[in-house]
């Protein structure tokens, strides 16, 4: 376990009389980084000024000389739910300004992703020629990119047929005026940030936001900064903003646009696709087979609360992150992976559901034998079709599955709950679940049936 710097133990001495200070539930377990705000907010009084003009202005040495923390890393909110408790309260957010000044303010940072699992997955072949790269073990996000980049899925989904991998690492931001409604106009004087890659064809100038967590949305700074940044310096081309969520072996590709370019806030999706890198094809056949003929199952498949988690692939995407980590906490696994806490319940559930994780007493969730087995095949499709196996295991799901292999679509939401009735599905208690509760149920069926059909690539 590290050892707690100074500035560590001094916040950790500091969290009851904080948590009082804004009334922070009981319950609430603050980080280090969280309680570094808190300290800041009540030394420097920063909810006034909020609250009097919708933002304040701070720097790095008032965080740094008031908490001892790194302001880097305090300020950094990838997703959502990485913010602290206080920002959530307040409907609060951070932007850097320069490399020496943020402003906090009542202002929206943060873009949700679309549903992806509905989403048919692209094939796309490996180059074979290529050998320094094991397209079937993407471990990193800069490896994830290069995979990406090589085995033509920015080609494809930018639609360019030459493209040259030009920019990536640190830089500035350059110097840009950007407007958010409330606000006055803000100055961005060369602030830090970060390209994982750029990539220039003929049309345009594609900048890459990469990431492996599937969280629930991302923060539009990410892809806005690099946008004025390139906007200002391309003649001819235009600059595309795409965001890249590897999971499971599959690329999540989404592209925004800035309808007007000096509001971040004015972030719009135009188009999303999937893709996959690989020769081993898994086929409807394939799948029919598990149906018919039902795998083996795990020590307490089916004894957790009926799943409602509706993204499979997120529950796929916990699975990587414990398997990474060796073992999370329901809090780890909130800041981590973007989720909100009522959400990391969900994707526990489903993976206890599955029998592919574990939960001690003391509320650790880590793989089970077999979820750790599972996560150690030598093929993603081995490991997919395990996954599979183990949805199509469970009635309901697999007569979901039969009902769309004779139908050729998805049967109602109807049909759904008429089954989940009559399999008498129960609660995290062992209580007969209602009707209202079995609809929402019944749509992490359709949702999960759906991740098993697109599993069969065009």
């Amino acid at each position: 376990m590290a050892k707690k710097s100074k500035a560590q133990i001094a916040l950790e001495v500091l969290t009851d009389d904080l948590k009082g200070h804004f009334g922070a539930p009981s319950s609430y377990k603050p980080n280090y980084y969280h309680l570094a705000w808190m300290k800041l907010f009540k030394e420097l009084r920063l909810l006034d000024a909020v609250e009097s003009q919708g933002f304040v202005k701070i720097t790095p040495t008032e965080i740094k000389d008031h908490t001892g923390m790194e302001p880097r890393l305090i300020a950094k909110h990838d997703f959502g739910q990485q913010r602290p408790w206080l920002f959530d309260q307040y409907g609060l957010n951070i932007l850097p300004l320069s490399t020496q000044e943020y402003v906090v303010g009542k202002f929206n940072t943060f873009t949700k992703f679309p549903s992806i699992d509905s989403h048919p997955v692209k094939r796309l072949p490996f180059p074979s020629h290529i050998e320094s790269i094991d397209y079937r073990n993407l471990t990193s996000e800069a490896v994830q990119l290069n995979a990406a980049y090589i085995g033509g899925v920015f080609s494809d989904f930018l639609g360019e047929e030459s493209l040259e991998h030009t920019l990536s690492g640190r830089m500035t931001s350059g110097a840009f005026d950007l407007d958010m409604r409330g606000l006055p106009t803000l100055a961005i004087t060369g602030s830090q940030m970060e390209i994982d890659g750029g990539y220039e064809g003929k049309g345009c100038l594609a900048i890459v936001e990469a990431k492996n967590k599937l969280s629930a949305d991302f923060n539009s700074r990410q892809l806005y900064y690099p946008f004025r940044r390139f906007e200002s310096v391309m003649r001819t081309k235009s600059v595309r903003s795409v965001y890249q969520v590897f999971s499971d072996g599959v690329f999540n590709l989404f592209e925004y646009e800035f309808k007007d370019s000096r509001d971040f806030t004015s972030i719009s999706l135009v188009q999303q696709r999937r893709y996959i890198l690989d020769a081993d094809v898994i086929t409807m056949s394939d799948l029919s087979s598990l149906a018919h003929n039902p795998p083996y199952v795990p020590p307490g498949y089916g004894q957790a609360t009926f799943p409602q988690a509706d993204t499979f692939s997120r529950v796929v995407n916990a699975c990587e992150f414990i398997a990474r980590c060796g073992s999370s906490t329901k809090q780890e696994m909130v800041e981590e992976n973007g989720f909100v806490p009522r959400q990391a319940d969900y994707y526990k559930d489903a993976g206890k559901y599955l029998g592919v994780f574990e939960v001690s007493g003391d509320g650790v969730i880590s793989l089970s034998a077999f979820g750790k087995r599972v996560m150690s095949l030598g093929s993603l499709r081995e490991r997919k079709l395990a996954f599979a196996g183990l949805i199509l295991a469970d009635g309901v799901f697999r007569q979901v599955f039969l009902d769309y292999l004779k139908l050729g679509a998805l049967p109602s939401i109807e049909r759904v709950e008429s089954l989940m009735a009559s399999a008498g599905v129960r609660g995290a208690k062992g209580e007969l679940l209602n009707a209202t509760t079995i609809h929402r149920r019944a749509t992490t069926v359709l949702a999960w049936v759906s991740w098993v059909i697109n599993l069969v690539a065009e």
